[in-house]
């Protein structure tokens, strides 16, 4: 039956900091019943069944049994060799249930590796660090899903039911969400280190320039959240101050080329929404342009 899954026996072909957590949750939530847990030792495994709080420790694919829904839950690079493995053994057939986590890679590297059941991918939008307090976390986590409909029939509620929040992704288009997450997650740190490196030239060191980005970093995220990245927009771009812009991107390319390069591409997309929030002139749109090499 769509979106029953307590009955349903749920086990782990590799299982690090994400798929302890959600064994976790499942298990209190009494979402699946877990099954195996397989990883590449056994200390391993009985380490994460520790976790989960439930399961049967394995450290040899040919000590699976089988499930109704197995979470492959490897690195990226071993999912395919792992899924192929899967569809040629005897343990996944046509109603079996496959599914991964990777925000990059769709669920028809499964169905392409052979699997004959209904394959997906939920990718929860958040790190998982701290094994407490991911478990604690969890509850409002978007879940991107794509896949079969059978298998998103059984995981849309698994995830709902440990307080997931799940939302579809065209497959196509993984990668373009991926590459988002990346530069939300990762890329803002890069940013940060980046103006770091910056105070330093002017004689500021590491400790003390943290410690000035901290109170400007949590006020524009909480404009950006609250207003929109255009609204929020404040700065010397935004005012038009050409001349200013100019003069910081010609001091960066003298002290630090590699640095004034991310001084001028990000210069160029906030041009980009001044322009597209209508708060430039043309003279000065052009003028910036001419600067960021528009």
């Amino acid at each position: 039956m769509s979106g029953v899954t307590r009955n349903r026996y749920l086990s782990f072909i590799g299982c690090g900091r994400a798929g302890r957590a959600l064994g976790c949750l499942w298990r209190q939530q009494g979402t699946f019943q877990i099954g195996q847990v397989l990883t590449r030792s056994l200390d391993s495994a009985r380490a994460a069944v520790s976790q989960v709080g439930a399961g049967e420790a394995v450290d040899d694919f040919s000590k699976l049994r089988q499930a109704d829904v197995y979470l492959i839950a490897t690195q990226d690079r071993e999912l395919g060799a792992v899924a192929k493995r899967l569809a040629g053994s005897s343990l996944a057939g046509a109603e079996t249930t496959v599914f991964h986590l990777s925000g990059a890679e769709s669920s028809a590297l499964f169905s392409d590796s052979g699997l004959s059941g209904p394959v997906a991918s939920v990718h929860p939008l958040r790190s998982f660090g701290d094994f407490m307090e991911s478990v604690s976390g969890f509850r409002g986590t978007w879940c991107g899903c794509e896949g079969d409909v059978a298998a998103l029939d059984i995981l849309r509620p698994a995830f709902e039911a440990i307080g997931g929040r799940t939302f579809d992704i065209p497959p196509e288009r993984k990668l373009a969400y991926h590459a988002a997450s990346v530069m939300v997650s990762n890329y803002l740190n890069a940013l940060v280190a980046s103006a770091i490196k910056a105070y330093g030239y002017a004689g500021i060191d590491a400790d003390t320039a943290t410690q000035l980005a901290t109170p400007i970093l949590r006020n524009t995220m909480e404009n950006i959240l609250q207003l929109g990245p255009q609204a929020a927009l404040t700065g010397p771009i935004a005012r038009g101050d050409r001349e200013l812009v100019g003069r910081e991107l010609d001091m960066l390319r003298a002290m630090d080329p590699e640095l004034a390069e991310v001084y001028r591409l990000l210069g160029k997309r906030t041009l980009e929404l001044a322009v597209e929030g209508g708060r430039l002139t043309s003279e000065d749109r052009e003028s910036l342009g001419r600067i960021f090499g528009s």
